[in-house]
């Protein structure tokens, strides 16, 4: 779609954020179309608060169209999840891929477990692995556990506790995880006896 189309739909959105029409469908003007993402991510967020969810997909599509990775992830979240969309695999796989391409973390981690698991696209632990390690080196501590899981039960990668060890390290002081402290301060025993209680679930993100 042309962008100075694009720009022309969103003034009906903007309006509501108090920005002018002709502000809005300049030429292109790359800090500008950065603001317009902005605002219209947000304004998605709001619809989807509010569970005005056709709003919200639309806004979002927007948003995306215009380059917003963020907005490529929500998508992406919505279309695998079934809430707020219709559910579609390929869909959200798509909108990771998107946004995974312009080093989103999260769309890194979430391509990464549809991946490992097969979902909307064929199963390839060893390029999950690979996006796990993607995000996981910008912190994403998400990525940290479920790339420390690759490396303790040598899924799409060679098996490697003491990197598994550090990984979970990273995972706890980063905040979300799913392993408990002692678990991460005990040594490769301890990791061994963690990862023979982990299942497929482990793969499937919790979308909060």
């Amino acid at each position: 779609m042309d962008k100075f189309l694009l720009r022309c739909i969103t003034v009906t959105l903007l309006s509501s954020l108090g920005v002018k029409a002709e502000t809005a469908i300049k030429p292109v003007d790359l800090q500008r179309e950065k603001e317009i993402c902005v605002e219209l991510l947000g304004l998605g967020h709001t619809y989807r608060e509010n569970k005005s969810c056709d709003k919200a997909i639309k806004t979002y599509h927007l948003a995306a169209e215009l380059g917003s990775k963020d907005a490529q992830t929500q998508l992406g979240k919505l279309y695998l999840e079934g809430n707020c969309a219709k559910k579609n695999m390929k869909k959200s796989v798509q909108y990771f891929q998107h946004a995974a391409e312009k080093g989103d973390a999260d769309a890194q981690n979430n391509l990464a477990v549809s991946y490992m698991a097969g979902i909307g696209v064929k199963r390839d632990p060893k390029k999950a692995a690979e996006l796990f390690k993607k995000a996981a080196e910008q912190g994403w501590s998400e990525a940290q556990f479920n790339l420390g899981i690759c490396y303790t039960k040598g899924i799409g990668s060679g098996k490697d506790l003491d990197k598994a060890q550090e990984l979970f390290k990273q995972s706890q002081l980063r905040g979300k995880n799913s392993i408990n402290s002692t678990a991460v301060d005990q040594r490769a025993q301890d990791i061994s006896q963690v990862s023979a209680k982990v299942t497929k679930d482990t793969w499937v993100r919790n979308w909060e």
